[in-house]
């Protein structure tokens, strides 16, 4: 009989094994002592296990880090021990979209450093962000802005026509900026608002020093603080325009000279020629109870004369005029003056009324006599 002999061709291949490092090459070099396994060639490739998108989900209970190569996105994906990540996309190096991940990192798990924009963000969807940052925890940040130079700003937003910041907030802070020696927002505008609060407004802490009943002023450099409400005035002297009043009149009381302006919120008429609107009337500039004096002298060129003078506290309040108080001129005993006797009728009004923002009170005079005599 004769025998059959086959002769099987060797494929060969260099395995070495070093201790625990295991190196697959074709020029018999050691693994690298940090690797458990060293593939090297520069002709081949590695090929890791090949799975469809349905192959890879189904893979039963896979372990932390396993690694497959999905034939339906061309992407390596890994598992990070809750879900499967894509790690890269076939034709550019970028992200296949959606993509998510998380880490468990003390720094940044992502940093970009460009010279241009690192990162832009643009939607054209009604409502949804360009960029969205959510904090979950206390004392996290959403977004946060960090201005490393003098001049660089942290977060800055823009818009040639729409709004380049909004912060919204159901039940929180939409926007929190703080600063240690700087200034937490800068907001500047050439024709437009450079800020626009739709709604309650709060200003406190700092210098401000809030506290009830207080108005909001500035310091000399602009700064806003409260200061305690102190509200008053002084007119006195009657402007030489109005230093006579016909008989039948009624005339407005213009004081000349004005002290104890505290607020500005009473203007004076010292000029001559036509008053202005609001001349020697006082705009309330907060609601609350005010006080009012008001006095005048009637002087009648002639003796006893038999007159009639009024003088009245008036309010403006959106245009409508109403009669705050009034009295009727009491007669002052006469005397003799370069033979002449004059008579005066002295006119006197107080009382404490309720003003709301932008009221306007003044005073007015009438007087009439039998004689038609200009007082």
């Amino acid at each position: 009989m004769k025998k059959l002999t086959l002769l099987f061709p060797v494929l060969f291949a260099a395995f070495v094994i070093n201790a625990q490092n295991v190196a697959i090459n074709n020029d018999g070099s050691s693994a690298t002592a940090s690797a458990m396994l060293d593939v090297k060639s520069t002709t081949k490739g590695f090929m890791m296990p090949r799975v469809t998108s349905a192959q890879r989900t189904a893979i039963s209970s896979p372990v932390l880090g396993l690694l497959v190569f999905d034939t339906d996105t061309k992407t390596i994906w890994a598992f990070n021990g809750i879900a499967w990540s894509n790690l890269s996309s076939a034709g550019g190096g970028g992200f296949t979209l959606p993509y998510e991940n998380s880490a468990a990192v003390a720094g940044s798990a992502f940093k970009l450093t460009n010279s241009g924009n690192a990162i832009e963000g643009i939607t054209s969807g009604v409502s949804s962000s360009g960029i969205r940052g959510t904090a979950t925890a206390n004392g996290s940040n959403g977004v946060m802005g960090f201005g490393a130079a003098s001049n660089g700003v942290g977060v800055r937003g823009e818009s040639n026509t729409g709004t380049g910041m909004i912060a919204y907030s159901t039940s929180g802070t939409g926007l929190s900026a703080s600063s240690i020696s700087g200034t937490g927002i800068n907001a500047s505008s050439i024709s437009g608002l450079a800020l626009n609060v739709n709604g309650n407004l709060k200003i406190a802490g700092g210098n401000t020093n809030p506290g009830e009943g207080k108005i909001l002023t500035s310091d000399a450099s602009g700064n806003a603080v409260w200061k305690a409400n102190r509200i008053a005035f002084r007119g006195f002297d009657i402007n030489e325009n109005y230093l006579t009043i016909p008989s039948l009149s009624i005339q407005k009381i213009y004081y000349a000279y004005q002290n104890y302006d505290l607020g500005n919120n009473f203007t004076p008429y010292e000029l001559s020629g036509p008053s202005p609107a609001n001349a020697a009337t006082f705009v309330a500039p907060l609601d609350g109870i005010y006080h009012f004096d008001a006095s005048v002298d009637l002087r009648y060129a002639e003796g006893d004369v038999d007159a009639y003078a009024e003088i009245r506290l008036l309010l403006d309040r959106n245009g409508v005029i109403s009669e705050l108080a009034s009295e009727t001129g009491k007669k002052a005993r006469p005397y003799a003056l370069h033979a002449n006797d004059y008579t005066f009728y002295n006119l006197k009004v107080a009382g404490d009324f309720l003003l709301f923002p932008g009221d306007k009170v003044y005073v007015e005079v009438d007087q009439s006599n039998i004689d038609q005599l200009t007082a």
